[in-house]
């Protein structure tokens, strides 16, 4: 089982596969099926800041820490 962090992100965009988020300085597309969210996805408003529970690999591999 894979290990998770939770980030504060801003809402940006979705898909029906992904979310665009964004940190201060760079915007990243986040596979729906790896994260979890603390609202519904299709609640979420533009610039609206979310915690996100994603694995480790992942935000390692997104350059997120």
């Amino acid at each position: 089982m894979p290990e998770y962090i939770e980030l504060y992100l801003e809402f940006k965009y979705k898909t029906d596969n992904a979310i665009l988020v964004s940190d201060d300085e760079n915007q990243y597309w986040l596979p729906l099926s790896q994260i979890e969210c603390e609202y519904e996805v299709e609640d979420l408003k533009r610039n609206e800041e979310l915690l996100i529970s994603i694995p480790v690999w992942l935000a390692e591999e997104k350059g997120l820490i």
